[in-house]
């Protein structure tokens, strides 16, 4: 009897001890469920920090991107250490190189102005201004000697200048002369002097008011009824709204046409950089959101309203079909033509277009990771921001070499080497398993626009950004948030074609404002319609003359 006991014991035993064995077991898979979730909570409350300190940056921080990211991280009390990162090679050595991000000590910055001991230039005395005299004397009573009375001579001046603003706005009065005839020919006729020309039949504004109404507006970023407060407070003349918005409809129809040639001659480029940005307009009832895109070429400037941020509108306006394979060495050339632009997909596909990438949009994205995952990609990524540095400076140095010379080939092949380091980074670095998600994003998007962010090897002519693009189309950022955007179609015509035209003149070294008065100017001589020789106001095709007198401020080309 004591055996069955003991066997039932041992049974009993046996069945407790595996009962607790798969308990334990229950329990370590609860556990791995439960730390694999705690990880995925804690990416998931990181990513969530991370836009909060995003969205903190965008509305309290710096506005520029040239902050240097410092090497020293916040605490990392309560959040789990890192997975240790597999070993990748470093970047190939360069030679002295000064990086924009460097994570030494930054130098003590030098104050602003002259250093102490400089020779200096001398002050500006501005003689190509008007210049108004005045003499100063001393009073008749101190111009003798206060001993025996003996009056002074003089021995020259002593000369100092200022500058004086002042606005001049005059009312002019037309005295047209009228004729009668003497004699006895024929009954007495009556002639009169023409009226002058002008710009709208019967108008009241010169076509000097008319540009800079639409200079200060489209290039200075001032809304015409700031405008028109300005206009009182110097002169006290108050004119109405309506008379204004009436005149420059008027503009933007005479503008239309040297608009439409900017933007064909824009087509036979080989090279533009391009950009968009939200704009409002009003005058469309069911969709106030709508698009301003920019398009720039070496020496023409186009901006489009649109809609949409569809692929229709570049293909568009660069004017790209479909390309054929008729072997014609006009449509082979068309192939080489390259559109540098951001990421978006609508600059991408366009046939006959090669798209070349931002790297400052890169880069920007490697930023953001640091400030919003400074203790688990802090280091990380500022490791990326150094290596897209030192691609900059090894570019400029390239840049900086003549084709077909030694120095050349050289930067060239440091360069090559420094972009295939880069990729066998990423790749490293996608192959493991502890990067977090938005870093791992961050890697795909570089292997996906790879191509396009690695167009500038074998193309001398395509910068490393489009900058280019950002600082053009800033003007109109900053005249959108004074005057929000276009209230009518009307306005957002004038809008395009104020713009293309001021902005095509700036790029070509023009004063903007002595250009739009010739051309106004031209209008009202031709009957207030545009003029017959419009070739004459493209700078392309304009006289040396013509460009060399709209080069200069209005008072001193006329």
């Amino acid at each position: 009897m004591s055996d069955v006991l003991l066997t039932d014991r041992i049974e009993d035993r046996l069945t407790r001890i595996a009962t607790l064995e798969a308990i334990v077991v229950s329990l370590e898979s609860t556990i791995i469920c439960l730390r694999a979730e705690n990880t995925a909570l804690l990416e998931t409350v990181a990513q969530k920090d991370a836009i909060i300190r995003k969205c903190q940056s965008v509305i309290f921080g710096k506005k520029s991107e040239k902050q240097v990211l410092t090497d020293s991280a916040p605490s990392t009390e309560g959040v789990p250490p890192a997975p240790e990162q597999e070993s990748v090679p470093p970047s190939p050595p360069v030679e002295p190189t000064p990086p924009v991000d460097s994570q030494a000590p930054a130098a003590p910055k030098r104050p602003r102005g002259q250093r102490r001991g400089a020779p200096g230039h001398g002050r500006r005395l501005y003689e190509e201004l008007e210049t108004r005299e005045e003499f100063h004397a001393l009073p008749d009573a101190e111009c003798q000697c206060p001993h025996c009375g003996l009056a002074y001579r003089t021995a020259g001046t002593e000369d100092a200048t200022e500058i004086e603003w002042e606005v001049t706005i005059r009312r002019v009065l037309h005295h047209r002369i009228k004729y009668v005839s003497v004699c006895t020919c024929q009954a007495p006729v009556l002639v009169t002097a023409p009226a002058p020309p002008k710009v709208i039949a019967k108008g009241l504004l010169t076509e000097s008011t008319l540009a800079n109404l639409v200079v200060n507006k489209f290039l200075h970023g001032q809304p015409i009824n700031r405008q028109l407060a300005e206009i009182a407070l110097w002169c006290g003349m108050r004119l109405s709204p309506g008379t204004l918005v009436g005149a420059l409809t008027k503009v933007g129809q005479l503008l239309r046409p040297l608009y439409t040639g900017i933007l064909l001659h824009l087509r036979d480029a080989d090279h533009w950089h391009a950009d968009e940005t939200r704009w409002l307009q009003f005058g469309d009832e069911t969709k106030h959101r709508w698009w301003l895109w920019l398009f720039a070429s070496e020496d023409s400037v186009v901006f489009l309203l649109d809609p949409t941020r569809s692929r229709a509108v570049p293909q568009g306006v660069l004017g790209r079909e479909e390309e054929d394979d008729t072997g014609d060495p006009q449509a082979l050339q068309r192939l080489c033509r390259i559109l540098n632009c951001d990421r978006w997909k609508s600059y991408q596909g366009i046939p006959g277009i090669k798209t070349a990438f931002c790297w400052a949009h890169v880069r920007r994205d490697f930023i953001d990771l640091a400030k919003g995952y400074p203790a688990l990609l802090g280091h990380w990524a500022r490791d990326w921001v150094q290596r897209i540095s030192t691609l900059y400076h090894l570019w400029y140095q390239r840049r900086q070499c003549a084709p077909g010379t030694d120095d050349f080939r050289h930067a060239d092949a440091r360069l090559r080497e420094h972009v295939d380091g880069m990729a066998r980074v990423r790749d490293q670095e996608l192959a493991g398993t502890h990067l977090l998600q938005d870093a791992r994003k961050a890697l795909d998007s570089l292997i996906r626009h790879w191509g396009g962010l690695t167009l500038f090897l074998d193309h001398l002519g395509v910068p490393l950004d489009n900058n280019e693009a950002e600082r053009l189309l800033r003007t109109l950022v900053v005249g959108r948030k004074n005057f929000f955007g276009s209230g009518s179609f009307a306005s957002g015509a004038l809008t395009e074609s104020a713009c293309t035209i001021l902005l095509t003149a700036v790029r070509n070294g023009l004063n903007p404002l002595t250009f739009l008065r010739a051309y106004l100017h031209a209008c009202a001589v031709n009957g207030g319609k545009t003029p017959t020789n419009i070739e004459r106001f493209y700078p392309w095709t304009a006289s040396p003359q013509d460009l060399a007198a709209w080069k200069l401020p209005p008072s001193s080309a006329n």
